[in-house]
């Protein structure tokens, strides 16, 4: 009758669609994307750094507000004396609703964070079938075991430069595999959890 109507509660967040990389991957050229405030929490410096002993082409673009004016002005010093090979740019910021749309068109998305509680951004990134190069500070490890990328100690920032460098030199296939790893991974937690109660927790939570 009338009350056993289902009300559709619209998404917080859309469902991951099957991987949509409409980016090439040609060996020796890397593009990664980092969504994440510019603050010594979410560690812009040490994803910075890492990229100074790569020989491959490396493009990280950052997204997300500056919070910290002076740990910005030591990440700038930092680009300045980055090989001519990468190339590091703040992009502004992205409404929630952009995230997707710009992860996609980047082969990783890159986070070497202090601590996260969930973070949102990873799943976004999973979810588009982008592989995810983190440090072990958030929920989501065990990342190489289903190729859906790496989680790494932040103890030396050469072990993610070794990583950039493993990922550049990925062909079209060698990298599909890993594209397709991340999607799964994504489904796999959105099959299990209620992705939409986790976005409302976090979004009035937010840190």
């Amino acid at each position: 009758g009338e009350n056993s109507r289902v009300h559709v509660i619209p998404n917080c967040t859309p469902l991951p669609q099957p991987p949509e990389k409409n980016i090439e991957k040609n060996p020796g050229t890397l593009k990664v994307i980092s969504v994440a405030r510019i603050h010594p929490i979410k560690n812009t410096l040490f994803l910075i750094n890492s990229l100074a002993t790569t020989h491959q082409k490396v493009i990280l673009d950052l997204y997300g507000p500056i919070e910290d004016m002076g740990y910005w002005k030591t990440c700038l010093q930092k680009i300045r004396s980055l090989p001519s090979n990468v190339q590091v740019t703040h992009q502004g910021e992205l409404q929630p609703h952009q995230v997707r749309s710009y992860i996609k068109r980047y082969h990783v998305f890159g986070l070497a964070t202090k601590g996260e509680n969930f973070g949102h951004a990873i799943y976004e990134a999973l979810s588009t079938g982008t592989p995810v190069l983190i440090s072990d500070q958030t929920p989501w490890r065990n990342l190489r075991k289903a190729q859906a990328g790496w989680d790494l100690p932040l103890k030396d920032s050469k072990e993610f430069g070794r990583i950039v460098n493993l990922i550049s030199s990925y062909t079209q296939p060698e990298y599909d595999q890993w594209s397709k790893g991340a999607y799964t991974l994504a489904e796999d937690f959105r099959a299990k959890h209620n992705v939409n109660e986790l976005y409302k927790e976090l979004f009035y939570n937010a840190a």
